[in-house]
């Protein structure tokens, strides 16, 4: 079975393990999950209530916010399922200071 075999009816209906498997793949394969990359959070993106109310299909998204342990650097990442692609990418954070911070 594909994922598009297995694809949800509705857009806000429960993540698959296909889902965050090909979820998984995108990023692997765009180059932003390294052995340095960790999940910090993972949900389906909600789409646009006109688009969910137009009774189509919606394009099935997750966000993801990727951290990268070895910098402190995050990104907060949309992926598609549907295209199979990474739809946006944003820095989140700077990376962490060398120096100690004085509270």
């Amino acid at each position: 079975m594909t994922l598009a075999e297995s694809r949800t009816t509705h857009p806000l209906t429960m993540t698959t393990a296909e889902e965050v498997a090909a979820v998984r793949e995108v990023l692997v394969d765009a180059g932003l999950l390294t052995e340095h990359v960790r999940y910090a959070f993972f949900a389906p993106e909600e789409p646009v209530k006109s688009e969910v109310l137009a009774g189509g299909d919606c394009d099935r998204r997750f966000r993801v916010v990727l951290l990268d342990i070895s910098t402190g650097r995050s990104w907060d990442t949309v992926v598609s399922t549907d295209s199979r692609s990474v739809v946006t990418r944003r820095s989140t954070a700077s990376p962490r200071s060398s120096t100690p911070s004085s509270r």
